[in-house]
């Protein structure tokens, strides 16, 4: 099935002359694509400033493959100030499947991909606009195959849109290679997620992560425990190799049980005085091991120097190597070259809970 000249499978779109939110609504019980669609199937929008009206879809089934073409992707909803999806589950999608743009006011219960193929630089769903809210309960990708080089994302939230995952993040048994990344969840152009309190990385391979270290200062946790701190007096006599930091001034406790089940997700650093030269790296390690592949670590070099309390926030590149179980031995490892100044030091994990 092909849908040609920017026309829709179905499509609603409120009169704005004649029907004003609140005063109608409508309630769709099932939406199920034709296989091998191109194009886009189904877009529901407001069509003008009047707004649009509160509405319900009980389920959305959507088999692809579906390829992007000129309207963009197979499901599209815009400028909905009121809407509920119970579920919508993606089977065999191919690149981007979902585009929710500027709705205010939208919540899904179940958002499930599975046996999705992504290319690079493209997400199977996206979320943009400075007005979008999105909350979804769960969130789950199985089964994503990304073979080529560069990133690719399941979730993008973009130019501002702010989504919420309330209840789980499921990743399982994707894949990604030693060109590239598949990345579950993703920021760009100011767009926010706040992350749920379960969060369960299954997939093993090191190329799977949950999101980027770029775009930490837009990802958060609803749920999180802190770990230490570690305390240093004196950062610059580290210079000569990584040293173990210690609990206290008078005992070297190099390794702290963890407090929780959970995933490594941040690692915050606090300076007393200014590096004046040199870099100064400080690394975190579960049971031993330092987390690595990339390098999670916070690095302090002479462009920090400019304030006199330094507080480098984290570097969240999550993978499934970050997993913690409570109890496990957690140290952070400082490594200063060259380095003068910094003052004393205080380090502190945290912990998204599952």
């Amino acid at each position: 099935m092909s849908i040609e000249n920017g026309y829709d499978l179905l499509g609603v779109h409120p009169d704005s002359t004649s029907f004003r939110a609140p005063y109608w609504g409508y309630e769709i019980t099932s939406l199920q694509s034709q296989t091998n669609c191109v194009g886009r199937v189904f877009n529901l929008n407001s069509g003008v400033a009047a707004g649009a009206p509160a509405g319900v879809i009980d389920k959305v089934y959507i088999k692809a493959p579906h390829r992007a073409a000129s309207a963009g992707c197979a499901f599209r909803v815009g400028a909905q100030t009121g809407l509920r999806i119970n579920s919508i589950e993606v089977n065999d999608a191919i690149n981007r499947v979902l585009l929710l743009e500027s709705c205010p006011n939208l919540s899904i219960g179940m958002l499930r991909f599975e046996k999705a193929s992504v290319a690079p630089s493209s997400d199977l769903i996206a979320v943009a606009g400075e007005s979008a809210t999105v909350v979804i309960d769960t969130l789950e990708f199985q089964t994503v195959d990304f073979a080529g080089a560069g990133v690719a994302y399941g979730l993008l939230a973009n130019v501002s849109a702010r989504v919420s995952i309330t209840g789980a993040l499921r990743v399982s048994n994707s894949t990604g290679n030693a060109s590239g990344q598949f990345r579950a969840v993703q920021t760009a152009n100011e767009g926010r997620i706040l992350l749920p309190p379960v969060i369960a990385m299954q997939s093993t391979d090191a190329y799977v992560r949950l999101y980027a270290a770029s775009a930490g200062d837009r990802i958060e946790f609803n749920s999180a425990e802190t770990a230490g701190p570690w305390f240093l007096s004196n950062v610059a006599s580290a210079s000569s190799s990584p040293a173990w930091l210690v609990y206290d001034p008078t005992t070297a406790y190099t390794a702290l049980p963890s407090p929780t089940d959970g995933y490594l997700v941040g690692l915050f650093v606090y300076l007393t005085a200014p590096v004046s030269s040199g870099t100064l790296s400080v690394y975190p390690s579960i049971n031993g091991a330092t987390i690595g592949s990339p390098a999670f670590n916070v690095q302090i070099t002479t462009g920090s120097s400019g304030v006199n309390y330094l507080t480098p926030g984290w570097d969240p590149s999550v993978s499934s190597a970050h997993r913690i179980a409570k109890g496990d031995r957690l140290a952070v490892t400082l490594n200063a070259a060259a380095l003068t100044g910094g003052g004393g030091a205080t380090v502190m994990m945290l912990i998204a809970t599952r």
